[in-house]
Order: structure tokens, then C-alpha cells, then sequence
């Protein structure tokens, strides 16, 4: 999924919703989940950060998957 793509799908669900995540928060993305929880004035910062390394490690890894089935579908 292009960059493009996913920012738009993630825009749609935090207008739609208002931020908030749907009824019950269903709808929640990570990205707003680390954002809720980061900011305002019960922020959990610490919390927020964990998700945020725990995000970043996850794409880190579709990022090398990718990149290899890439490198195995040119040769």
C-alpha cells in the first residue's frame, strides 16, 4: 500500500470518528492510539513511547520483507 494510500485510509477514520476511534474505539488505528495516549493532560508518555518503538520495529520488519521478495522478484 502506497504511502498516499495509508495516510488517506488513516485520515478517513479520524474524521469520521472525530478522533475518538468509532463506538468503543474499534475503529482505533495504532498511530491514534499512540496519540491519544502521548498527549493532553492524563498523557501516559512513557506508554506512548513503548507503542511508538514497537510501530517502529514492526515496519521495520514489512520494510525487509519487502525489500527482499523485491530483490527475489528481479533476479
Amino acid at each position: 500500500m502506497p504511502i498516499v494510500a495509508a495516510f488517506r485510509v488513516f485520515n478517513e477514520i479520524y474524521m469520521l470518528t472525530g478522533g475518538t476511534g468509532g463506538l468503543g474505539g474499534m475503529d482505533i488505528t495504532m498511530t491514534m492510539l499512540i496519540m491519544r495516549e502521548g498527549t493532553g493532560l492524563t498523557a501516559r508518555t512513557g506508554y506512548a513511547s513503548a507503542l511508538s518503538i514497537i510501530m517502529f520495529f514492526i515496519l521495520g520488519i514489512i520494510t525487509s520483507i519487502e525489500f527482499y521478495v523485491q530483490r527475489k522478484a528481479n533476479q
